[in-house]
């Protein structure tokens, strides 16, 4: 499965290898995926060849909340964060989920958090 990168992290489209941390196989919305680089805004030999983690913010799949209704987004999107769970862009464009910021709520995922424009 391909996703799509909503940050500044010079990388476009990733592929995505594993579900991190989990035995589940459908991925849900704060969840770590292991991902390799597909297509990038430049080449950097760095870059070109290594595996992330990415944290998914954001699914075309509908997701049910309490009181009966549902969301659903345009695309697959991700967070390219590095294997010690650092955020790799500086800026997050478009809006992320409720259920991330329910799901990871430390230190880190705050810094990402106030990044982001807003939440639906």
């Amino acid at each position: 499965m391909y996703w799509n990168i909503c940050d500044n992290s010079k990388i476009k489209v990733a592929k995505q290898l594993k579900i991190k941390f989990t035995n589940r196989k459908k991925v849900r919305p704060g969840d770590f995926l292991v991902i390799f680089p597909k297509k990038f805004l430049y080449v950097e030999k760095k870059i070109a060849r290594q595996k992330y983690l990415g944290l998914v913010v954001g699914l075309k799949k509908k997701i049910y909340r309490r009181g009966g209704h549902y969301i659903k987004g345009s695309i697959n999107s991700i967070l390219v964060l590095n294997y010690q769970r650092k955020f790799m862009g500086s800026r997050v464009f478009g809006p992320l989920y409720r259920e991330v910021q329910q799901r990871r709520n430390s230190y880190v995922y705050k810094k990402i958090f106030a990044r982001t424009s807003y939440f639906i």
